[in-house]
């Protein structure tokens, strides 16, 4: 299993996370932490993931939120706060958890960033190739609410209920849906028969 750099030790980003709370409580901390278990979970099914560094890297990957309510500007704070603390790798998850599919369009919300922030962020994501463990915390951030797991169509329709729809949605789905093949393949079945509650959840209860 191939070590890397960057990445803060499980104590670490918990350590990291509970002083955000402090500052900046919500329904965020439930999500991420929830984003963590299950990127375990996932990794222990796999022989190339490392089931610490995907727990940190979820803990963390909203981690920009820290500093308050905000749109899509949460993933370059966090970007900026942890490439500070020098967890370069980490720093990398913020930004490309959220573009499954590589369009800054192909977003929830609006970008409440500057024009300089988003070329950044178009930049990066643009150059950046995806390792697997991009694509675990994209992938259970697309299941994973604050308050259980639910299967990924409906978590993306609540979004578009919430943020509204665009020419890129279907794309972003696509990819979506193409992760979980991808992790479906790695463990050996669907990856929803790892997650607790998915199916009651999906069925049973109010979206938080």
């Amino acid at each position: 299993m191939k070590e890397l750099k960057g990445i803060p030790t499980r104590d670490q980003a918990l350590d990291i996370l509970k002083e955000a709370e402090m500052t900046s409580p919500g329904v965020w901390i439930e999500h991420s932490k929830n984003v963590a278990r299950a990127a375990r979970i996932i990794a222990h099914r796999t022989k190339n993931i490392n089931p610490d560094y995907a727990f940190s890297l979820g803990l963390l990957h909203d981690i920009g939120r820290k500093d308050g309510a905000m749109h899509m500007r949460h993933i370059f704070v966090g970007y900026q706060y942890l490439s500070n603390l020098g967890y370069e790798t980490a720093a990398r998850i913020c930004l490309t958890h959220s573009f499954a599919y590589k369009d800054i369009n192909g977003i929830y919300g609006k970008w409440d960033c500057s024009q300089s922030e988003i070329d950044f962020i178009s930049q990066y994501i643009t150059k950046t190739k995806y390792d697997i463990y991009d694509k675990l915390i994209q992938l259970c951030d697309s299941f994973s609410m604050s308050n259980g797991y639910l299967l990924i169509e409906k978590k993306m329709v609540n979004s578009i209920i919430n943020h509204g729809i665009n020419e890129e949605t279907i794309h972003k789905l696509k990819a979506v849906l193409d992760l979980k093949n991808y992790f479906d393949k790695e463990v050996g079945e669907s990856i929803y028969n790892l997650l607790p509650g998915v199916i009651q959840n999906t069925f049973g209860f109010t979206i938080r």
